[in-house]
């Protein structure tokens, strides 16, 4: 075996811990000696005895013990043979490496020691040259006069020396008895094995409260110092009163999260989770309660630290962060938070931001900002809410962590908040959430590393949640029963790896594909009886191997070691850079680390000082070219400091280079000494045969349940914000936003995302499907037996079903019978609105196949009703139905539900959870409709069954060239072979026989024909504040955050933010109400929401950070180069010769732009593709690709067509520096994709891209601002402004693609008429109104081009077309050199900040003062 020892000499003897806070006042020695007793040539073998040293870093203690072992073994620790010690000297005798070891910790007390306590000493005096205290001094004798001091007695209380203490008479006396027993307790400890342990006792108070300890150092509770105490829920209360409640075999020995812990937990009752029994508990129960029992074993051994001077609670979370190098540039304070700050300046918009947003935390409101993109808003908003949660817990001594829960639009742009969080110097405790198809590693579901999957590839994201549910639901299942049965052993500690049903089941090969046409839930209940009485078809039944390994305790271990940063290692004495994680990490971290546990992948080591060693000694087994492991991690060394790679493990990469396998040792020491910082490490700790050969570990965990297991504790939580605002996916997600902060970035969204969450849309198939569903729970409905004697006292769930289903599937006939009386009115009219209309229509123009023909609408109408808005109340009107029985609805489909997903089954019971949910949705939408109907719009439309040729009767059947199927009506069961064509089945509840005698059949419809039209249900939310009412009400603030959210005053009022009227009429008219009136005002949403938005200061409108005047020309055109009026209306999109002129205006702009990408966003695809194909047939296509090479068109389509135009236009740029980008406002290439410097030097708007007027979403939406502008609130944009406010905000967001940062430099282009100046028309801020709707900080920069020299407005570019491509020239010239001066200054800036702060990083240390709050 070969060892190579991977340090580097370093010139500075104290680099190692240059990283370190000094004091240079605190200059004190370890060893003392008399020269003329004992010469320094007879150290080596001299009995002496140390100093104890109570320092704030664990290393110095460690190489204080190798020092202790040293002189009394006399045993040389390195080798003569040239090998490197970690100390950078070639290897001597062992006086020499004493004299080294001992010099390295001087240095390590003058830089880190608090205090230094005499255990023993047989020197005559070992005081009279360096600080002591003052009963310790040697000059004068303490009895004789405590008051009289030499020039080096020292104040333990003002911790200066006494000539500098101000107080001396009174502090001469602090002899520090305390620190004298403490060393008592700690040399008995040390003379302990090294296994021994300390038992916490059952009652927690004992373990925190000691008298004797300093108010200053461990006076406050360590849980709120840690700021690691985590929340009573529910479930968990019991685990947070008693800290050694049963920790399933926690043994000390196999901890991997330190090894070496100062405490266990005892097992307790192994039987309890929480409060539930171990049976009763759920498998992610169980990994939360290991994580919960692992953070609490954390607080207490770090607690027990604190205490014996290991780790100064001081330097844990502090406000400013918890790297060093990623926060000494520039931290600032607001209102006593001192915000840590990863940039060398904090530009203006970064300080406003931070001023609301703290003053906002502070006195829980909610707050508005618009910052422009490129203004490092998500650093901004990361930075405050970190320093001032950590503030909330120093100042306030909160036992309850604030939860910071941030939001975006898409998993991507989560993704990149993320990758922001670790360029800022805090390692918080986070979490990140994301669905089943980005997490799921089933093999059969969504395989991993190019796995074949049995079923097919493309899986829609409904059926990989279907999936997932059933193999869940199944593993749950099976453990519970096998943890009940007497003839099999079931341990939650140590799962089997392996089950029969793990893989594709008993089924064997692809499941047969179980259509809605077939749907038989009686089979289903026969097996749910038999699953009721104990019985489980194991074999049968598809389970998840991932899932169950969830409740392994090694599994546990390994993820809270990986995922929840150690306090004692991440504090403000931290290594690291940007690539450090200490905890932080997305989705892909999540799935790699999930796939093999026992690999840690990205670890980043930087040194604390160039030229520095990582600390890593190596060694290679099994021949020259086998694996290299890791024979030692010295103390001092940036591995040992980050923490992670331990003892034997393998070296898998090196900057992302393979070494796992051929390279000899000398090769791979050779790279890590070579390597720049951060040196990227993936190593392995376990057996290699654990790995197939598809990267799947025996141990693979689920990583989706993993990562909401860690969310209930997180500090700060990710997640798209749909997860937030609807409130069904954040009750199944259990998000509980009570007293959080929830940052939701991109908020121009969420008026939008908030209204699609409250809408949907239901076909008349499909509610079929749901009638055969419930028609096969109610046909099991039996009248109860009048004299039984075995009559149960309470009936059971199962009991109550059928009687339930009968309930829902009459409400749900009544839905079915207007719907298709609206399909049978569009069949049977021959008019205009009708089949025969639209037939003609469709052989003509070739119409597309979804579009909808309106039959009803019950919505606003723009005027009202009388003096009330109308809603939707006409269409509750034919069900003659009451508040009372919708609540009744409302509670049976709740029911109905639970009982659904409490079973288990095969392939069926995916059709049925999806048809459940679906139910639940439909039943929940009206509901919540006929509560709140002024704010709903319903309508019936009706659409081509599967496609239009098949429903205008083109053709009589289905073919295979044609994208979409037409479906089948359901059948009724029975299906048996001589009975294809059931009768209806009678209903024999009584409800249904007293009306009707016995005839009514509820599946009458469900014949199995095949319709060439379906009816669809549309039911549409028209206020987005009827979600956001409960997100409102429950956190303690809501951060709005955007680049484009003006209006503001609009958004606020759509959302409900604005403080309601203090008028005291209307207060006196509330307090006339009736009592009924008070009650509905009291149940409706809105009323306890308004008021808490923050007005001082305003809603911040944030600036710019660029110079407008050098680095952005904004120019409006509304004409074509020969004159014509350039209007991008529908009215001209079919003009001779439009597309044409529109092509070669946009073709001359890009002439004119010398280098770089061009984006040109078009209104719709619809457009963008009539443009391609006149362009591609004429000279303009050519034009365009002799000036910029390659021309790339958005796709409409996938997700993985998007990724590839992406990749190529950014490869083209990095080749090339040059191409054209053609794409849509509102589309994916619109926001959430920075074109930073090359990547966009021009951005082209081609006209004003409002929304469809047809579409009913969009008139009933105008009509309903209407209605309650004249009705309700006068905040509210009229319908004509919010129309107009869609468009001006996408126009937002693709201006917003151009700038990203303040050294960078573009072109915008408004090409329509509708842009320009016409110089009559101005708002009272002097701005012309075309421009009002524009982001506030280009409203005055916008120049408007005109064809002769005559000015007509305020900034306008006169002579045309020629003067454009004259001043566009100018402009690249002039913007380039502003922005290299820009940029220069900034790195100058960045040079000298770093070594201001490296000076006063080696000066001193700013801790956290309690009165002050800084």
């Amino acid at each position: 075996m070969t060892s190579h020892d991977i340090t580097t000499p370093s010139p500075n003897k104290r680099a190692r811990f240059s990283h370190l806070p000094t004091n240079e006042e605190k200059s004190y020695p370890i060893v003392s000696h008399d020269s003329q007793q004992e010469p320094p040539s007879q150290l080596g073998t001299s009995r002496r005895k140390l100093v104890s040293v109570f320092s704030s870093n664990q290393s110095i203690h460690k190489l204080t013990e190798k020092i202790v072992r040293s002189y009394s073994n006399n045993n040389n620790s390195c080798q003569d043979d040239g090998t490197e010690c970690h100390d950078g000297h070639q290897g001597k005798s062992n006086n020499q490496e004493e004299g080294n070891d001992v010099d390295t910790l001087h240095k390590a007390v003058r830089k880190d020691s608090d205090e230094v306590e005499v255990t023993e000493s047989n020197l005559m005096n070992p005081f009279i040259d360096y600080p002591h205290l003052r009963h310790l001094c040697g000059v004068y004798k303490f009895e004789n006069d405590p008051k009289k001091f030499c020039d080096k007695c020292f104040c333990k209380v003002c911790d200066s020396l006494a000539k500098q203490c101000v107080a001396w008479d009174d502090h001469c006396n602090a002899c520090d008895t305390t620190g004298r027993e403490d060393v008592k307790k700690s040399k008995a400890t040390n003379e302990m094995d090294d296994q021994d342990i300390i038992c916490l006792d059952d009652d927690d108070n004992d373990d925190y409260d000691d008298d004797d300890h300093d108010d200053n150092s461990d006076g406050m509770d360590i849980a709120n110092c840690l700021n690691l105490e985590t929340q009573n829920d529910g479930d968990h209360d019991n685990d947070e009163q008693v800290i050694s409640d049963g920790f399933l075999s926690l043994d000390e020995n196999d901890l991997s999260i330190e090894n070496n812990y100062d405490h266990h937990f005892d097992t307790g009752d192994k039987d309890l989770i929480g409060q539930k029994s171990r049976k009763d508990a759920r498998i992610t129960d169980v990994l939360s309660h290991n994580l919960r029992q692992l953070t609490k074993l954390s607080i207490a051994n770090i607690s027990t630290k604190i205490r014996n001077g290991t780790i100064d609670s001081s330097q844990i979370q502090k406000m400013q962060g918890d790297i060093p190098q990623l926060n000494l540039h520039s931290s600032f304070f607001v209102e006593g938070v001192r915000v840590g700050w990863p940039y060398p300046a904090i530009m203006r918009p970064q300080r406003q931001m931070a001023m609301h947003l703290v003053k906002a935390f502070k006195n829980q409101r909610h707050v508005v900002i618009e910052s422009p993109t490129g203004t490092g808003k998500s650093a901004a908003i990361l930075c405050s809410a970190l320093a001032w949660q950590r503030y909330d817990i120093k100042t306030n001594n909160a036992c309850n962590i604030t939860k910071i829960i941030y939001c975006s639009r898409t998993h991507s742009q989560v993704a990149q908040m993320v990758s922001s969080l670790k360029k800022t110097p805090y390692r918080p405790r986070m979490a990140i959430l994301g669905s089943r198809d980005r997490l799921c590693i089933h093999r059969d579901i969504r395989p991993r590393n190019g796995v074949d999957s049995v079923h097919d590839k493309m899986k829609s994201k409904d059926n990989v949640n279907n999936a997932c549910q059933l193999r869940v639901g199944n593993t749950e299942a099976y453990r519970k029963n096998a943890m009940n049965s007497r003839h099999l052993t079931y341990s939650d500690d140590n799962p089997p790896f392996h089950h029969p049903g793990d893989g594709k089941g008993s089924h064997g090969g692809v499941a047969e594909e179980v259509t809605r046409n077939n749907i038989d839930m009686e089979e289903d209940e026969r097996e749910s009886e038999r699953e009721d009485s104990g019985w489980i078809a194991s074999e049968k039944s598809k389970m998840c191997p991932h899932y169950r390994q969830l409740t392994s305790v090694a599994f546990s271990k390994k993820a809270f070691e990986a995922f929840v940063p150690d306090r004692e290692r991440v504090n403000c004495c931290s290594i690291g850079g940007d690539k450090t994680k200490f905890g932080a990490h997305d989705i892909e971290d999540l799935v790699k680390f999930s796939l093999v546990p026992n690999v840690k992948k990205g670890i980043a080591l930087y040194r604390a000082t160039p030229g520095s060693s990582y600390g890593l000694k190596l060694k290679q087994t099994k021949g020259e070219r086998g694996p290299v492991t890791v024979n030692t991690v010295h103390p001092c060394g940036a591995a040992a400091i980050e923490g992670t790679i331990r003892e034997e493990d393998t070296i898998l990469s090196i900057n992302k280079l393979d070494v796992s396998g051929g390279y000899e040792l000398s090769d791979v020491s050779d790279r890590i000494r070579k390597a720049q910082d951060p040196l990227l490490i993936d190593v392995y700790n376990g057996d290699v045969n654990d790995v197939d050969e598809n990267g799947y570990s025996v141990e693979s965990a689920c990583p989706y349940y993993l990562s909401r297991a860690l969310a209930n504790d997180a500090e700060l939580l990710f997640c798209p914000y749909n997860y937030v605002l609807d409130p069904n996916i954040r009750k199944s997600l259990e998000i509980n936003i009570k007293n959080s902060v929830v940052v939701l970035d991109e908020a121009h969204n969420v008026e939008d995302t908030l209204r699609q969450e409250g809408s949907g849309k239901f076909g008349e198939i499909e509610l079929l499907e749901m009638n055969v569903l419930l028609s096969s729970y109610a046909s099991r409905w039996k009248p109860p037996e009048k004299n039984s004697p075995y009559k149960r006292t309470e009936e059971s769930l199962s009991d109550k079903i059928p009687g339930i289903a009968h309930d829902l599937l009459v409400f749900l006939d009544k839905i079915i019978d207007i719907m298709r009386q609206s399909r049978h009115m569009f069949e049977n009219n021959q008019g205009k609105h009708g089949v025969a209309s639209v037939t003609e229509e469709y052989r003509t123009f070739k119409c597309s196949d979804d579009k909808e023909f309106e039959m009803t609408y019950n919505g606003p109408n723009g005027s009202g009703d009388g003096n009330d808005p109308v809603g939707c109340k006409r269409f509750f009107s034919q069900f003659s139905i009451n508040q009372k029985e919708i609540e009744n609805i409302q509670n049976q489909m709740n029911s109905f539900h639970e009982h659904i997903f409490s079973k288990n089954g095969d392939e069926r019971s995916e059709t049925r959870n999806k048809l459940a949910d679906r139910l639940s949705k439909i039943i929940t939408t009206l509901c919540a409709a006929f509560h709140l109907s002024e704010h709903y719009y319903i309508s019936t439309v009706i659409t081509a069954n599967g496609n239009l040729e098949f429903a205008t009767g083109s053709i009589e059947g289905y073919t295979s060239q044609y994208k979409r199927k037409p479906r089948s009506i359901p059948q009724n069961p029975p299906r048996t072979s001589p009975n294809q064509q059931p009768l209806p089945r009678i209903c024999n509840h009584p409800s249904c026989n007293i009306k009707s005698r016995g005839t009514i059949s509820h599946d009458a419809y469900c014949d199995g024909t095949t319709p060439r039209w379906e009816s669809h249900l549309i039911i549409n939310l028209l206020s987005p504040a009827i979600l956001m009412a409960p997100l409102l009400k429950d956190s303690r603030s809501v951060v709005l955050a955007s680049g484009s959210l003006a209006p503001i005053d609009s958004l606020c009022s759509e959302l409900h933010l604005l403080p309601s009227s203090d008028d005291p009429k209307e207060n006196t008219q509330t307090s006339q109400e009736s009592s009924d009136d008070q009650e509905a005002k009291v149940s409706d949403p809105l009323a306890a929401t308004s008021g808490r938005l923050q007005v001082t200061p305003q809603p911040l409108e944030a600036d710019h950070v660029i110079d407008l005047n050098k680095q952005l020309l904004t120019v409006s055109v509304g004409h074509f180069p020969d004159g014509s009026q350039l209007s991008v209306t529908y009215s001209n999109y079919n003009k001779t010769g439009f597309h044409h002129k529109l092509g070669h205006a946009i073709a001359q702009i890009v002439d004119n732009i010398p280098y770089g990408g061009i984006l040109v966003f078009l209104p719709s695809f619809s457009f963008l593709r009539k443009c391609v194909s006149t362009w591609q047939n004429s000279d303009i296509w050519q034009r365009l690709l002799r000036s910029k090479g390659e021309v790339i068109v958005e796709p409409s389509l996938s997700q993985d067509e998007f990724e590839a135009a992406r990749d190529l236009f950014n490869r083209t740029i990095e080749k090339t520096k040059k191409c054209v980008l053609l794409a849509v406002f509102r589309g994916k290439m619109s926001e959430g994709v920075s074109f930073n410097d090359d990547y966009a030097r021009g951005v082209i708007c081609v006209g004003v891209p409002f929304p469809s007027y047809y579409d009913r979403s969009i008139s009933a939406k105008m009509a309903y601002n209407n209605e309650q502008r004249k009705f309700r609130s006068k905040a509210l944009l009229t319908g004509n402004e919010w129309y107009k406010q869609q468009a001006y905000r996408a126009i937002a967001q693709a201006i917003g693609r151009c700038i990203r940062h303040a050294a960078d430099y573009g072109t915008i282009f408004l090409l329509d008429s509708r842009h320009c100046d016409d110089g009559h028309s101005y708002h009272e801020s002097g701005i012309c109104r075309s421009h009002t709707n524009l982001p506030k900080w280009m409203r005055n920069s916008v120049r408007t081009l005109r064809k002769d020299m005559r000015p007509i407005g305020r900034n306008d570019l006169l002579g045309g077309w020629e003067s454009l491509q004259k001043e566009m020239g100018h402009f690249f010239q002039k913007a380039r050199t502003h922005s290299a001066v820009v940029l220069e200054k900034q790195q100058h800036e960045f040079k000298m900040k770093q070594n201001k702060d490296d000076e006063l990083l080696s000066k001193q240390d700013l801790t956290f003062d309690h009165r002050s709050g800084q």
